[in-house]
């Protein structure tokens, strides 16, 4: 994946932060995901302007990890979002 794409959430989500957890909704597929504190924080994140690297950094200097590590589980989950049909790029 491109490190300039800018991710974008599906309008169609209705999303409820609780204690560093999200719970995301889609009521038109019936479908609902609940994301961890790392996943809720990456949610809350994507906002339309900021980028896949904006986000390695913002990941890798929050929770202390390598940009490379930060990286490859964003890139896994973004993934596993858009086959969702949760974000598109």
């Amino acid at each position: 994946m491109q490190i300039s794409l800018i991710p974008l959430k599906n309008s169609t989500i209705q999303y409820q932060m609780i204690d560093h957890q999200a719970v995301l909704v889609m009521p038109d597929e019936g479908k609902v995901k609940v994301l961890n504190q790392v996943g809720a924080f990456i949610w809350d994140k994507i906002d339309g302007i900021l980028s896949l690297s904006d986000l390695i950094e913002l990941i890798s200097t929050t929770f202390e990890i390598q940009p490379e590590q930060a990286a490859i589980d964003l890139n896994e989950f973004l993934q596993e979002l858009k086959q969702k049909n949760m974000i598109l790029f």
